[in-house]
């Protein structure tokens, strides 16, 4: 009996220290998996904004999609506000049915209560990725809306955003002089 117990007890540590590093591994890949997948969904919110077409909204729909494989459930929740505030904006700028080329960039451009409240969104997405992450973060979702601004320059600010009689004209790329269109960043 005594040489069962003398025998179980070394197997036992080592059979609880594999579990504990297998665990560990998983959970290193799992974060490896989210940061990889936060930084595309990052950009694919971002990039949505400034989305000429709908195959292009298309295709960045369907990646933000795939957070539903590795992404926490505070951070789908939180980017899919954020989309719903983006599908918002897009129904009340569609024209006959369709959505013109820079109508969005133009709306987030031109509306302050636009660009905050895409901002704000955006900035709770930021918020609860770190969270997610980090165990060590102190940052809330109200410090990262303080923080994270959309600045006049970045994604959006590759098109010509003017609108003449009603018409929404992206046939140019080029900025005219004194206009800027919203980029987004953290601010100091």
């Amino acid at each position: 009996m005594t040489l069962v117990l003398a025998l179980s007890v070394p197997l036992l540590l080592v059979l609880i220290t594999y579990l504990l590093q297998e665990r560990g591994k998983r959970r290193a890949e799992l974060l490896e998996h989210r940061q990889s997948l936060y930084e595309s969904l990052i950009r694919s919110l971002v990039e949505l904004l400034g989305a000429p077409t709908a195959e292009e909204r298309s295709r960045l729909i369907t990646k933000i999609e795939t957070s539903w494989l590795f992404a926490s459930d505070p951070v789908l929740d939180a980017a899919y506000r954020y989309v719903a505030v983006y599908d918002e904006l897009c129904c009340s700028l569609m024209r006959e049915g369709n959505l013109q080329p820079s109508a969005v960039l133009i709306q987030v451009r031109s509306d302050p209560e636009t660009r905050t409240k895409l901002r704000d969104h955006l900035a709770d997405v930021f918020a609860e990725m770190r969270r997610d992450i980090r165990d060590d973060t102190f940052v809330t979702n109200q410090w990262a809306r303080e923080h994270l601004d959309i600045y006049c320059w970045g994604i959006l600010s590759g098109a010509e955003t003017t609108a003449r009689d009603g018409d929404w004209d992206a046939t140019r790329t080029s900025r005219s002089a004194g206009e800027v269109t919203p980029g987004l960043g953290f601010r100091g």
